[in-house]
Parts: structure tokens; sequence; C-alpha cells
């Protein structure tokens, strides 16, 4: 009778390192493993262990679908079984292990605070106007459910009571968040594009107290609407309330121009003020 040996491992090399990626020349998610015996911190073998990532069923793992193995990183302590006269071994799971200077467990699911990044780039309010949402992180553990990756992305599903959030870092400071109330937060460091073949609409349903802004500001640079067809400004109101349609230019010029066409002005009265 063949009975499979477990024990404890540490992923020897790092996957991404020159004898990593020959172990792994197949790219099939293959690490180099060394045995440590006793559950202590004594590696008492010598002999690198090729072993395969045994993979979560909820994970297709053919054709190319669902995870990747490609998370573990050197050092990664994992419980691993062995089956008799096989030259591999099967890694089974990933065991927290927690040295004083180094925590296993994410500080962001720990409630030690937001990426630093994120804190110091923080595009403060102006003129009593709030411009970035102040921080809703008030992550408690365990309720901060984390992914942090080797370069510093970072995912979090939050469901610390009162605080739940939903949050896609980037290590560059971009991030989209989705804060306690609902609120969307959506920040690029850089350019911010979308593109589509079909229509991009933006509307604005506003509540039972009244309607709600929408505003497009740019601080530096031009704002530049082109449309192949027609362009149209319209402003509703009501009786009670007239709704304006104003063009102001604090320090410049107002212009108007058709290269080929008229230029209407129809309204019961028109003013000119010099």
């Amino acid at each position: 009778m063949h009975v499979p040996r477990f024990f404890e491992g540490i992923v020897t090399e790092d996957p991404a390192s020159a004898l990593g990626l020959e172990a792994d020349e197949a790219q099939t998610g293959r690490l180099l493993v060394r045995e440590i015996l006793g559950h202590s911190d004594k590696v008492n073998s010598e002999d690198l262990l090729p072993a395969y990532i045994v993979m979560p069923t909820t994970s297709a793992s053919v054709s190319g679908i669902g995870l990747s193995p490609t998370g573990l990183l050197k050092g990664s302590r994992v419980m691993c079984m062995k089956l008799p006269n096989q030259p591999s071994a099967y890694i089974l799971g990933v065991l927290n292990y927690a040295p004083e200077d180094n925590h296993s467990v994410s500080s962001y699911a720990r409630g030690q605070g937001e990426p630093e990044l994120k804190t110091r780039n923080r595009i403060n309010s102006e003129g009593g106007k709030v411009i970035e949402p102040a921080s809703k992180y008030k992550a408690k553990y365990p309720h901060n459910n984390t992914m942090t990756t080797r370069s510093g992305h970072l995912l979090e599903f939050d469901d610390t009571p009162g605080s739940e959030r939903v949050q896609i870092f980037h290590k560059s400071g971009s991030y989209i968040e989705i804060l306690p109330d609902g609120t969307i937060v959506t920040k690029s460091v850089k350019d911010h594009i979308q593109l589509a073949f079909g229509n991009i609409s933006i509307f604005n349903q506003g509540n039972e107290k009244g309607g709600k802004d929408i505003e497009i500001t740019s601080n530096q640079g031009e704002i530049i609407i082109t449309a192949q067809q027609d362009v149209s400004i319209f402003a509703k109101g009501t009786k009670d309330k007239p709704a304006n349609v104003g063009i102001f230019a604090e320090n410049g010029n107002v212009q108007v121009t058709t290269k080929k066409g008229v230029v209407n002005i129809e309204a019961p009265l028109i003013g000119l003020n010099p």
C-alpha cells in the first residue's frame, strides 16, 4: 500500500528568479520546496524538491481558465504531500507564518492603515468644497478581506461593521473605491481614458430633496467638446424656478463663430450690455 507522506516545507527559490524559472520551464506553477522537519525553523534537508500546487475546486485550471498558480514567493510556508516513488510533491496549502519582523497577514487586513501613497497624494478641498473624499478606512481584523501583490497592488473587501468598503488600488496611487454609503470614487494619478464603440451616458437622478449637480472642472488646460454632428445644451427649468444657461469668461473673450451657416439669436427680449 502506497501511503502518502505529509510535511511542512518552505519555498526556497523565488518563482521569478533564474533557478525558479528554470524549475518551472513549462510554466505550470512548479516551485522548489525545502522540507522542514519537526515543525521548527531548522532546515535539515538541503535537497530542493520540485512541487506542484493543488488548486481549489473553484478554479478550472484547464485551457487557461481559472486562477493562475503564481501567488507564492520565496519564504512561503506550505503544507505538502509526497507519494512514494514520485519525484515531485504537491503543495496542498499555505501556512500563515508570522515571524516578529515580517507578519504574514497584510497590514491592511489588520487595520494598520491605508497605503501611504494614497494618504500622501490626497487632493485637498478647495474653497470649502470636497475634492477627494476623506478616508473611510476603519478596518478591524478579521473583517477586511484583502489580496496584496508583490509589487504593491491591493484588493480589499472590507466587511468592518459600519465601514464596509470595496477598493482596487494600484501601486502608483490610482484607485477605485466604493465607500460605506455607496459613493464611488475613481482617481487616476495620470491620464483617465474612456473608450466605447457605442453610447456613453451620464445620468443624474437626483433625490427627493432636489437635483444634484454635475460639475466638470479643469484646473489646468482646456475643456474641448467635439462632435461629428449636433452639439446641444438644454436647461429646462420650471415656471417657478427658471433655468439659465451661462457662458462666462473671467479673463478672456467669448467667441461664437460659424464658418458655414447662420448664427441665430431668438428671445422675447435681447439685452446687450457694454
